[in-house]
């Protein structure tokens, strides 16, 4: 048996950090500006988990897309052909 890569798509602590320098705004700043008490934007941070409607949330305060967030692991390359047309 072939051992499959882990997928995992999660938000990404060290671009949020680097959005947030960028942006000079603190954590409990961002926090406050998503109306999230600290320790949930925290952990969104350390783990990468959220839903949808978070990530939209998030962008929008950063003025960033979405995808400027996250970080894909396990996946092909972005626009690759799919299989089905090679």
């Amino acid at each position: 048996m072939v051992e499959e890569e882990q997928r995992e798509v999660r938000v990404d602590g060290e671009k949020l950090d680097a959005l947030l320098k960028e942006r000079g705004l603190t954590l409990k700043e961002f926090a406050g500006l998503m109306g999230m008490h600290y320790n949930s934007v925290l952990r969104i941070k350390s783990i990468g988990g959220t839903n949808l409607g978070t990530l939209s949330q998030m962008a929008d305060v950063l003025d960033c897309h979405p995808f400027d967030l996250l970080v894909a692991t396990g996946y092909p390359s972005p626009f690759s052909l799919a299989l089905a047309s090679r």
